[in-house]
């Protein structure tokens, strides 16, 4: 186990479900389905957390309810 310092960003990911494969040129309809942790940072740190490390974050976030909620999920 390894602890890693990873800065970068952190960011909602807005989840859309497609109905079709996508088609060039046309309009592709979808589902919202969610949002999810994104952003390269939170994705590394993610990924390492799962394989056994000990990531520590350091990124900025806003002061609204989406900064709010990516601090507290994130910790």
């Amino acid at each position: 186990m390894a602890y890693i310092l990873i800065i970068g960003s952190v960011a909602w990911d807005e989840v859309v479900r497609i109905d079709q494969p996508l088609s060039i040129g046309s309009h592709n309809n979808g589902r919202w389905v969610g949002k999810r942790i994104g952003g390269g940072a939170a994705n590394t740190g993610m990924a390492l957390a799962h394989a056994g490390d000990r990531p520590l974050l350091v990124s900025a976030v806003g002061t609204d309810l989406d900064g709010e909620r990516l601090g507290s999920d994130l910790a």
